[in-house]
C-alpha cells in the first residue's frame, strides 16, 4: 500500500510539476512577445527621431542661411543709407550755393 502511494504522490507531483512548467512555458512565451513588441515600438521610435533630427539639421541650416541673407541686407541697406544722406547732403549744399549765388546775382 506504501509503495502504491508513493507512486500516486510521484504521478501527482510530476503532474503538478507539468502543469507549473507549462505556465512557466505560457510566460516566458509572453514576455518574448512583450519584449519583441517593445523592441519594434523602441526602434519605430528611434527611427521617427533620426527623421525629426534630420529634418532640424536642415531646419537650422536654412536659419543659418536666413541670418546670414539678414545680415548682408542690413549692411547694403545701411551702405545705401549712407550714400542717401551723402546725396542729400550734397543737393543741400547745391541748393545752399544756388541759392546763394541767386541773392549775389540779384544784387
Amino acid at each position: 500500500a506504501t509503495t502504491a502511494r508513493l507512486q500516486a504522490d510521484l504521478v501527482e507531483a510530476r503532474s503538478d510539476l507539468e502543469a507549473k512548467n507549462a505556465g512557466l512555458a505560457a510566460a516566458i512565451s509572453q514576455l518574448e512577445a512583450d519584449l519583441a513588441e517593445a523592441r519594434a515600438d523602441g526602434e519605430d521610435k528611434t527611427a521617427a527621431l533620426e527623421a525629426r533630427n534630420s529634418e532640424n539639421a536642415g531646419l537650422a541650416g536654412a536659419i543659418t542661411q536666413l541670418e546670414t541673407n539678414l545680415s548682408e541686407a542690413r549692411a547694403e541697406l545701411e551702405a545705401k543709407t549712407a550714400e542717401l544722406e551723402e546725396l542729400r547732403a550734397q543737393a543741400a549744399d547745391h541748393k545752399h550755393a544756388s541759392a546763394t549765388a541767386e541773392e549775389h546775382t540779384m544784387e
